[in-house]
């Protein structure tokens, strides 16, 4: 009797134990998480904090000094892990050797540009260089994501002579970019899907801005872009557009946000599924050329109900004394603009996004 409680008050004893022990490495774990924000300093601990410093100082922007931001911790040099200021990559000149195989992971950035230096023209760049670029940026983190004045076409490595080299520049999506927005601006269409197969963006919901005088066909290079989502799509400064024709306006979910600015001659095309897409879907904010707004509400069999929160109607320039349309004698047909959630509607002489 008394041997058996004496075992038992060993085993008792042993699981007191046990729940102490228990309860004492749950007491870490939550003070280190509790912690963690503390020790979170909000700088980079990297071997390769020198030669990314270095990087980013190539070639630095007159306006915006191109400088990562740094912190001083004792005899160390640490780079911020937020970079609240524009970060712009210009990399004309830059061989295969200015670049490193490695950088310091774990940059925020805010704006990050990536450009050959020109202004508002697509210029031929090294497409080997800029693969090393997006390598080892790899992974990209950033509020926005921007591409301005890429020309591969003119490159010299774009033939055919040269097509194990851009192999070797990363075929597969060597890239993963973790952004809100994306916007591409005075690009070529062969250097947009040339990014498409670099950039992978299957974890990015974004805002997708592409101005560039471009003449498409259709929209179709806008599914190469495979992101999780396009939540706001912006069109500008198109000199063609044959087609509004691409799966993004085809099939759900379709963006919420939808402009289409400075795109007049010749009026593009709209097919009836695609048509039937853009009248019943519901628009926080769409902004369309005339011709496209008539083409939408043509007469048809049945009556059109236009869904939006905010509508602008962009009517091209006009002269000196032409007198904007009136919402009454604005075409309709017998179709209705009056959803009690309708919130602006604009017409528009000249409209900048």
């Amino acid at each position: 009797m008394g041997s058996g409680l004496i075992g038992c008050s060993r085993k008792i004893r042993s699981w007191l134990i046990m729940c102490h022990l228990l309860c004492f490495l749950s007491l870490c774990t939550v003070l280190h998480c509790v912690g963690a924000p503390v020790l979170d300093s909000g700088y980079l601990t990297s071997p390769y904090t020198e030669q990314t410093i270095l990087f980013f100082s190539h070639n630095r922007h007159l306006r915006y000094g191109n400088n990562l931001s740094t912190i001083q911790v004792g005899n160390t040099k640490h780079i911020l892990k937020k970079q609240a200021g524009l970060i712009q990559i210009l990399f004309n000149g830059y061989t295969l050797d200015h670049v490193p195989e490695k950088l310091a992971q774990g940059i925020e950035f805010t704006t990050l540009i990536i450009d050959p230096g020109a202004l508002d023209t697509p210029t031929p760049f090294d497409p080997l260089v800029l693969a090393r670029i997006l390598v080892a940026l790899h992974p990209i983190c950033a509020e926005s994501l921007e591409f301005h004045n890429l020309d591969i076409a003119g490159s010299g490595l774009h033939g055919q002579g040269h097509s194990r080299h851009l192999g070797d520049a990363g075929e597969a999506l060597a890239c993963t970019a973790n952004i809100d927005a994306l916007s591409i601006r005075y690009t070529t269409e062969p250097t947009i899907r040339w990014l498409q197969k670099r950039i992978n963006l299957s974890q990015s919901r974004i805002n997708l801005t592409i101005l560039a005088m471009l003449e498409l066909d259709n929209l179709e290079v806008l599914d190469g872009f495979n992101a999780a989502a396009i939540v706001e799509l912006r069109l500008c400064e198109l000199d063609r557009l044959d087609s509004l024709e691409c799966r993004l306006l085809r099939e759900d979910p379709l963006p919420g946000t939808l402009i289409l600015y400075n795109i007049y001659a010749p009026p593009p095309l709209v097919s009836e599924q695609i048509l039937h897409k853009i009248v019943s879907h519901h628009w926080e904010n769409i902004s369309l050329p005339i011709h496209t707004w008539k083409e939408l509400m043509k007469q048809g069999v049945e009556t059109k109900h236009f869904n939006a929160d905010i509508l602008v109607v962009d009517v091209g320039l006009f002269d000196c004394g032409v007198v904007f349309p009136s919402v009454s004698s604005f075409p309709m047909g017998d179709n209705l603009l009056t959803p009690p959630d309708l919130l602006e509607l604009c017409f528009i002489g000249e409209h900048a996004y």
